[in-house]
């Protein structure tokens, strides 16, 4: 309620050699995997400062992160003051890294949640986030 939407502010500590931070929500009720492709892609409201990139994943089953080594297709938020952006599923891409394919329009067919994260964060990094809305492509405004 502080905040109109899901907040955090975050410092990185520990020794973790790769830490993570983020925050996730299932896209069917029951959670488990569904095809959202008549979603056309997502749009969000949020805002971002911090030390790092802020992006929005394609999550699967456990089993589908696994085959893709945790590559999930993603776009990056850019930093800034409350924003609304659009995203079709063809604008997710897996990382440079990523050794087995899977395109964003693929992700949507099979989607279990969406994930926001702070991306590659290490010791000392610091920011916050608010995300205030998220839903099928084109309803944020």
């Amino acid at each position: 309620e502080a905040c109109n939407g899901i907040c955090a502010d975050y410092s990185i500590g520990g020794t973790d050699k790769y830490p993570y931070l983020g925050v996730a929500f299932d896209y069917d009720k029951s959670g488990s995997a569904a095809d959202a492709s008549a979603m056309k892609g997502v749009c969000v409201t949020y805002t971002f400062s911090g030390d790092n990139d802020f992006a929005l994943e394609l999550g699967m089953t456990s089993a589908q992160e696994d085959k893709l080594g945790s590559a999930l297709p993603m776009v990056t938020l850019p930093a800034g003051t409350k924003k609304t952006l659009d995203f079709a599923w063809a604008e997710f891409e897996q990382p440079s890294w990523a050794e087995t394919a899977m395109s964003g329009t693929n992700a949507a067919k099979q989607l279990k949640s969406l994930k926001f994260k702070v991306v590659d964060p290490a010791s000392g990094d610091a920011g916050s986030f608010v995300i205030y809305k998220v839903g099928p492509m084109g309803t944020c405004d």
